[in-house]
C-alpha cells in the first residue's frame, strides 16, 4: 500500500474534522446539504448482536466491523484524503450467529433486503461510494452481503463494495486457522491461533485493542477452548478436513462479489501481482 499511515484513535472524526460532520446522526440538515455527494463515501458495518462468551460485549462484531473501516481509512492514499467520510450507525440484521440467549437472529433473506433498501436511498440522494464493512465470519452473512452490494451496484451504477471478503481472502485464503498470519508477532506463538475462532483469543485481542474498557475482566481467567479440545473431552472424532466448513464457505469464493475485489486494489493501489 502507498498511502501513509494515518492511525489513531477516532479516524473517522479525523478525517472529517471541519467538514460536514462525521456520522449521519450528527450531521444537520444545513451540514448535510454542504456535502458533495457524488465524492463523498458512506461507511456502515453489519454485524449481528451475538453471544462472545462471557467476557466480550454481545456487539463485539458490530464494534471490530467499525474498527476495521477505521483501520483502512488510515492507510488511505493522499489523493482521497479530501473526501468526506460519513458513517452510518451499525446495522445488526445479521444471520447466523451462534443460537444462545442474547443472540439477535435474522434470515439471510432480511440481511439482503435490509442492505439493498439502504443501498436503494443513498443511491436516490446521490451518493456514489458505499462501503460496508463487517467482522462476522459466517459465509451465509458476508454473502449476504456481497448479494445486496452486487445489486446495487448493478442497478445503480455505483460503487457499494464490503471490505471484509476481501481482506479475509487475503488474510487466511478461506480458511479459519491464522497461526501463519499472526503467529510471528512478539509474545504469540503460532500454537496459541491452532484452532482459535469464536470468542477466542484474536477477538478478545482485538476488543481489547479497540475498547479495552468493554471486555470482561473474565477474560484473563478463561482456559482455552478449541473443538479440538471439546471433541477430545467428548471422546468424538473429528470430521475430515473437507468436511470442516460448510457448502456456504466452500461456495464463497464463486460468489464474493469481483466489484468489491477491483474496487479494493485499486483503492488501495495493491500491485496487480498480489492476489
Amino acid at each position: 500500500m502507498n498511502g501513509r499511515n494515518y492511525c489513531g484513535r477516532g479516524a473517522f472524526s479525523q478525517l472529517a474534522a471541519a467538514r460536514s460532520g462525521s456520522t449521519f446522526s450528527r450531521a444537520t440538515r444545513k451540514q448535510f446539504d454542504t456535502i458533495d455527494r457524488a465524492n463523498a463515501v458512506v461507511f456502515v458495518t453489519c454485524s449481528p448482536l451475538e453471544v462472545h462468551g462471557p467476557q466480550l460485549p454481545l456487539g463485539a462484531d458490530c464494534l471490530a466491523g467499525e474498527g476495521l473501516a477505521e483501520r483502512m481509512l488510515c492507510f488511505l492514499p493522499e489523493r482521497h484524503r479530501t473526501r468526506t467520510f460519513l458513517k452510518l450507525p451499525f446495522i445488526y440484521a445479521a444471520c447466523d450467529g451462534v443460537p444462545q440467549p442474547g443472540t439477535i437472529a435474522f434470515r439471510s433473506a432480511t440481511t439482503i433486503r435490509v442492505i439493498e433498501e439502504l443501498g436503494h436511498s443513498l443511491a436516490a440522494q446521490g451518493f456514489q461510494n458505499v462501503v460496508v464493512s463487517n467482522f462476522h465470519g459466517s459465509p451465509r452473512h458476508f454473502v449476504a452481503i456481497e448479494t445486496a452490494c452486487d445489486r446495487i451496484s448493478r442497478t445503480h451504477g455505483v460503487r457499494r463494495v464490503s471490505i471484509f471478503s476481501p481482506m479475509l481472502s487475503r488474510l487466511d485464503g478461506g480458511g479459519s486457522e491464522l497461526g501463519d498470519v499472526l503467529g510471528h508477532i512478539a509474545g504469540v506463538s503460532k500454537a496459541d491461533l491452532e484452532g482459535d475462532t469464536h470468542g477466542g483469543f484474536v477477538e478478545t485481542s482485538q476488543l481489547l485493542a479497540l475498547h479495552p474498557n468493554r471486555a470482561g475482566p473474565d477474560y484473563k481467567r478463561l482456559p482455552r477452548r478449541t473443538v479440538d479440545l471439546r471433541l477430545h473431552e467428548t471422546g468424538r472424532a473429528k470430521p475430515p478436513r473437507e468436511a470442516w466448513h460448510s457448502p456456504f464457505w466452500k461456495l464463497r469464493h464463486i460468489f464474493v462479489n469481483p466489484l468489491a475485489v477491483r474496487f479494493f486494489n485499486w483503492l488501495m493501489r495493491v500491485p496487480k501481482t498480489v492476489g
